[in-house]
């Protein structure tokens, strides 16, 4: 993905963040942007940065 792209999708997910969050001001638009982003990587992509950032590691007691 080249730079302009990059920024194109960067801003078209800010706005859409700002426009969930103008339905929703109960929610953080950075956490909504951020969960935008997630949704689009792939399912393996997700896991796979999931795994690499210990999510789904077990439980401590």
């Amino acid at each position: 993905m080249d730079d302009r792209e990059w920024q194109r999708q960067y801003e078209e997910r800010w706005a859409r963040a700002k426009a969930i969050v103008a339905l929703h001001p109960e929610l953080d638009p950075s956490g909504v942007y951020h969960a935008l982003c997630s949704l689009a990587r792939t399912p393996e992509e997700r896991l796979r940065r999931g795994l690499a950032h210990g999510r789904l590691g077990t439980q401590q007691r």
